[in-house]
């Protein structure tokens, strides 16, 4: 799961996708999977983290 998460985070970081695609090349289920791993994990939801970042 970590790996998923620092993918995330990198394509976050990198390109302007949508969370969907992120979510999926990053390997979750869907953006709804990703966000709920995202906020249970590191307490922040992608989009305010993509927020963040830019």
């Amino acid at each position: 799961m970590d790996r998923r998460i620092s993918r995330a985070r990198s394509y976050l970081r990198s390109n302007n996708s949508g969370l969907s695609e992120i979510a999926l090349s990053s390997g979750f289920s869907s953006h709804a999977h990703m966000t709920s791993v995202f906020q249970n994990r590191l307490g922040i939801t992608p989009s305010v983290l993509r927020g963040r970042i830019q």
